[in-house]
């Protein structure tokens, strides 16, 4: 892949920009330590799933916004188009990086979409990830330390936040229907797997068509039915800003 060492040039300055603002407790309430706050006081007060994840999670995008913080989302900004992406579509790293362009078509003017713009998809669906931690909180935050549970809910969080840079082409065909928004190895926020880390994040994902994911830390071609959770947390710390 011709243009790997470009994008994993951007990711390295990508994570100078995180660490400076993580230091410096910038980013407000997406900053990873009030987010994790945030999910641990909306876990208390919440009195069901759905008003955890809809209601408070999802209100706002307060997950999704989580995600921006890291440079996980297609819209404009010091890291937008993407920049912060761990993993990255071969066709996305073949534009050029000052022609990408994270902005949404207007339906009302009848707008289509270009090759040149550009996409975050959640490999592993916020809804989803919601409901597992939902699921899961008991043992999430059973901790009598407060540091601990807060702790906890960021690694659960990030273990699942598989957030993939692909063309808006691809966005729109890569996924298969009947997992538009749900992933195959969960249900209901019970997993399908023997553990979390067992679960293979781009299952969701139609590889026929000539779909090809790299990952820009170690700079190697992502095995969608080899790699799991496991293998995209070992990316994760080895890039060593992801912790509270």
């Amino acid at each position: 892949m011709k243009n790997l060492t470009v994008h994993q040039e951007e990711y390295r300055e990508s994570l100078s920009i995180i660490k400076e603002k993580i230091k410096r407790g910038k980013g407000g309430r997406n900053h990873p330590l009030k987010f994790a706050e945030f999910m641990w006081a909306s876990l208390k007060e919440s009195a069901d799933q759905r008003d955890f994840s809809t209601k408070r999670l999802g209100k706002s995008n307060r997950a999704r916004n989580a995600h921006d913080f890291y440079g996980w989302m297609s819209k404009s900004g010091k890291l937008g188009e993407c920049r912060g992406a761990i993993y990255r579509s071969k066709r996305y790293m073949e534009i050029a990086l000052t022609d990408r362009s994270g902005r949404k078509k207007l339906k009302s003017k009848g707008e289509e979409y270009t090759s040149h713009d550009v996409h975050i998809e959640h490999s592993v669906p916020v809804a989803v990830i919601l409901e597992t931690i939902w699921h899961e909180s008991k043992k999430l935050t059973s901790n009598p330390s407060t540091q601990v549970n807060l702790r906890k809910l960021h690694e659960t969080f990030l273990s699942m936040s598989v957030c993939t840079a692909l063309t808006r082409h691809e966005e729109k065909v890569c996924v298969k229907k009947k997992f538009k928004k749900k992933h195959p190895e969960f249900d209901a926020g019970k997993l399908l797997a023997r553990s979390l880390e067992d679960i293979h994040p781009f299952a969701r994902y139609d590889f026929s068509e000539g779909l090809r994911i790299y990952e820009v830390i170690d700079g190697t071609v992502i095995d969608p039915e080899n790699f799991t959770l496991k293998d995209h947390m070992k990316l994760v710390n080895a890039a060593g800003i992801y912790r509270l």
